[in-house]
């Protein structure tokens, strides 16, 4: 919860609020590779660094930054209690994104009015 934005911008993938799972979203990948990733929210994940480079981090939300070594260890699971999401029965689940990203709308960019 709380990182649809960011998780977009670096293109990851929108989940709707009931989906439980996993997401993973590498920053600026150098290769087509390292595509961001949606896993059921019962693995735990394990993730070992066999080769990193100077500045290799790991970040968290875009909130908390790791400086990694060689060998370090990363350990994923989904924290084991909910998030109590309390919805508007006024408005479609989507409804926020296709108002605040203009979905289903024509580009204001080089369109004339006249």
């Amino acid at each position: 919860t709380g990182s649809t934005a960011y998780n977009l911008s670096v293109g990851g993938p929108l989940l709707l609020p009931g989906v439980r799972g996993i997401v993973m979203s590498p920053i600026a990948p150098h290769s087509l590779t390292f595509r961001p990733m949606v896993i059921d929210d019962h693995y735990q994940l394990e993730i070992r660094m066999i080769r990193v480079n100077d500045g290799s981090t790991l970040v968290v939300d875009g909130q908390l930054s790791i400086p990694l070594a060689k060998e370090d260890v990363i350990h994923l699971q989904r924290y084991e209690k909910d998030f109590l999401f309390v919805p508007n029965p006024q408005q479609p689940p989507w409804q926020t994104l296709v108002t605040k990203l203009g979905w289903g709308t024509l580009p204001l960019v080089g369109l004339s009015t006249e």
